[in-house]
């Protein structure tokens, strides 16, 4: 991609050397063309790097995703907008707003000082199709900080004071701790699952159960 994008379509149907389609090592490397792809139009250029990742057969939403966090990494700050906390994700089509609301906490937290309880109030204002993702990106970056930390995973997504927004949080943490193979993840995410309200509980540890199956 450092000339053209005229192998795109050949490094996509590449990826299914890593795994099946849907599997995630195939996913995750539909992903990482598209940080190539955004690499490609200079991380400025936004409509056409999403355009490029629409010319792809299968797994169009992985590319979207991979666009917008190396956006999220490389773009200019005045890409950005400090009145509208949540552009470009406001001003996509639909079909690119859970990419891009995956990838908006960190530039919340980065670019405007935005700590937890403000990310989440700017997430939760939003529709579904932003406001969900982007807890879940809340989620992925609280058990990153935490290190394996159950205590410190918790701890964290209690800052969020809606009762289903928060266990969405804990949920995608633990999910975090099997994608990113910490260790003990499995006794660990057992610890986080369990603080939930009996009500949310299932679905935490089930999606520690696909997530584990999907990367094997």
């Amino acid at each position: 991609f450092a000339e053209n994008l005229d192998r795109l379509q050949e490094l996509s149907r590449a990826c299914k050397m890593l795994g099946a389609q849907g599997s995630g090592p195939w996913s995750s490397c539909i992903h990482g063309i598209g940080h190539g792809v955004a690499t490609y139009y200079a991380s400025s250029d936004l409509r056409s790097a999403l355009g490029a990742c629409d010319t792809l057969a299968n797994g169009a939403t992985f590319c979207h995703d991979g666009v917008f966090m190396e956006f999220s990494f490389t773009a200019s700050p005045r890409f950005y907008r400090t009145h509208d906390a949540l552009y470009p994700c406001t001003a996509v089509a639909p079909r690119y707003q859970q990419a891009c609301a995956r990838n908006q906490p960190q530039i919340m937290r980065r670019l405007f000082g935005f700590d937890r309880r403000s990310i989440a109030a700017a997430c939760m204002a939003a529709s579904p199709t932003i406001a969900d993702p982007c807890i879940d990106a809340l989620g992925f970056a609280i058990a990153n900080e935490s290190q394996g930390s159950a205590d410190i995973i918790v701890g964290g997504c209690r800052e969020i004071t809606t009762p289903m927004a928060q266990a969405k949080c804990v949920s995608a943490a633990a999910g975090e701790l099997v994608f990113q193979n910490f260790p003990q993840w499995s006794a660990t995410t057992q610890v986080v699952c369990n603080s939930l309200s009996p009500e949310f509980r299932p679905a935490c540890h089930q999606r520690v159960r696909e997530t584990a199956k999907s990367y094997q």
